[in-house]
């Protein structure tokens, strides 16, 4: 079964963040849409009979009224899901169930599945795989499948891709984001935005300043258009603008990492630092200021061309 209007979560291993993730989607998204939640498993638990929507010797249905418990069903229930529904079906059965849910339910809604094995009987729309970077306990099998394999760090990444249109579940292409992070930026987080964003459109690059000055450096300009790239229309941004923002990449480009670069406090994948000279602190006539700059420049374009070249594209040019 091809179904657009469904998403599935699945995992390889307990505690891959499988619960938080849909409740992260729901959150996102139930404002403005009915979701059903329905979380399955292969475990049979004590149900109160109360909640039983549909019981037989193969398979329990119960159906979650409980805000208050800290059951995966009721976080569920609580983050914003219009109903939401408990399976309880060892997987030689979970066919047939499905097939019972399907003609019961107003499965024509979106719904989102948490489910290890439901994705070898129907293909959804979106099909994510939470992976246990330690130990790959189950669905191996599963990886060929899936839209997205990622880790439970990666919540509010896929959170943000995660899209609904006409009816149907997309999760956007993955679009890499790189923040250049310096104290005043003004000048070498600025040349390295421009050089960066020069290697490859495809991708976010900004930069910031935890003390930025507002404004870009004259000569850090005139140096950049001698190479074909104009800064001139960048802005000088303080690092707050993107702190609640989540980065694949956040790069410090001071000189001493230890005494001057700023840290960076928001929710960022990997961390890099590139020491290059501050030409704006160049001393001396105003040819030998200019040569600062173009040294530095040029260190800029090298380094930040080995980071893209094996760090995000995998290519030469």
């Amino acid at each position: 079964m091809n179904l657009k209007n469904i998403l599935i979560v699945s995992g390889t291993g307990r505690n891959v963040g499988k619960t938080s993730l849909v409740c992260s989607i729901i959150k996102k998204v139930s404002t403005n849409h009915k979701i059903i939640a329905i979380k399955i498993t292969p475990h049979f638990h004590n149900v109160n009979p109360g909640l039983i929507f549909e019981k037989s010797e193969k398979f329990i249905i119960s159906e979650e009224t409980n805000y208050d418990s800290d059951k995966d069903s009721s976080l569920m229930l609580k983050a914003g899901a219009s109903k939401v529904y408990f399976v309880q079906v060892v997987d030689i059965h979970l066919e047939e169930t499905v097939s019972y849910l399907f003609n019961h339910l107003d499965l024509n809604a979106l719904v989102i599945f948490e489910s290890a094995r439901l994705r070898t009987i129907i293909k959804p729309g979106v099909f994510i795989l939470l992976n246990n970077k330690q130990n790959i306990e189950k669905n191996k099998d599963l990886f060929n499948f899936a839209d997205e394999i990622a880790y439970k760090e990666d919540i509010k990444f896929i959170t943000e891709r995660i899209s609904i249109n006409s009816g149907s579940w997309h999760l956007k292409k993955k679009q890499m984001k790189i923040l250049i992070l310096c104290n005043t930026n003004s000048c070498r987080c600025q040349m390295a935005q421009g050089f960066l964003q020069s290697f490859d459109e495809n991708i976010t690059v900004c930069s910031a300043g935890t003390n930025a000055s507002g404004k870009l450096n004259e000569k850090a300009i005139v140096v950049m258009q001698e190479v074909g790239i104009d800064i001139s229309n960048q802005k000088s941004n303080s690092v707050e603008k993107y702190i609640t923002d989540s980065w694949d990449f956040v790069i410090t480009v001071c000189c001493d990492a230890k005494k001057n670069c700023p840290v960076f406090t928001g929710n960022v994948k990997n961390n890099l630092h590139l020491a290059f000279d501050d030409p704006s602190c160049a001393v001396g006539t105003e040819e030998f200021i200019m040569s600062e700059f173009r040294r530095v420049r040029d260190e800029i374009k090298g380094q930040f061309y080995e980071f893209y070249k094996h760090a995000i594209s995998g290519k030469r040019f």
